[in-house]
């Protein structure tokens, strides 16, 4: 009998000393101090902006004539993903962009009946939507880093104006089946619970046009992110 109480009470006291153990408390703490910042189930939304516009910026680059103005706003970014474990998600992500090259042009007013310079110009828009996979390979309490690629499609048109009141152009074109493109490796940041800052580096938007011309886009973007 006293045997048995003695085994009894080693055992008791080996069960105590291993879960009071440095290392079983760490782990704990660990795990308390580190959930993951997206949980399985979970959608994040975000809202972002990208730069620059690789298009803009290679017409800036090869325009030196001052009397030409380029101009344009986006791309804009709305994206969604639902995490199907912590590790992987699904999404979709859609863009917006804008670009204007203008100058001033020679054309007759007809209320003053005189000849003058008018705005005249060419303008682009760009429409995508691409479905995407992401990674997710770090996560910390607030913190979750991703690396994703995606493939979609888009629409991209083209047309130009003038505000001349005769001698004017008219164009209209929009180019056949763009296919966009994105990869790149990003990182949420959560300071509120279900609110957060994203920002992502890589090939944000790109363009297979006429099925042989690649052109980039922003290869840098950020935004907010909220989780639901």
């Amino acid at each position: 009998m006293k045997r048995n109480k003695l085994g009894c009470l080693m055992a008791i006291t080996l069960i105590v000393l291993v879960c009071c153990s440095p290392s079983t408390l760490a782990q704990k703490k660990t795990k308390k101090e580190y959930p993951a910042a997206v949980l399985k189930h979970q959608i994040v939304g975000s809202i972002g902006y990208g730069y620059p516009s690789i298009l803009r910026a290679y017409l800036r680059s090869v325009t030196n004539r001052k009397e030409y103005t380029i101009s344009g706003v986006g791309p804009l970014l709305v994206k969604a993903e639902y995490l199907i474990n912590p590790k992987f998600g699904v999404g979709i992500n859609a863009t917006y962009s804008h670009s204007k090259v203008s100058w001033m042009q020679l054309g007759y007013d007809t209320i003053s009946k005189t000849y003058h310079d008018f705005d005249t110009g060419l303008e682009g828009s760009e429409l995508s939507v691409t479905f995407r996979g992401n990674y997710h390979f770090w996560h910390r309490k607030k913190i979750d880093s991703y690396a994703g690629l995606g493939v979609g499609y888009g629409k991209i048109f083209v047309d130009g104006y003038t505000k001349a009141h005769t001698g004017g152009f008219v164009l209209n074109f929009e180019i056949p089946r763009p296919i966009c493109f994105e990869a790149t490796w990003g990182l949420r940041y959560f300071p509120i619970k279900n609110l957060g800052f994203y920002t992502e580096v890589g090939l944000g938007k790109s363009w297979l046009l006429f099925q042989k011309y690649f052109i980039p886009e922003a290869i840098l973007q950020g935004g907010i992110c909220l989780k639901f």
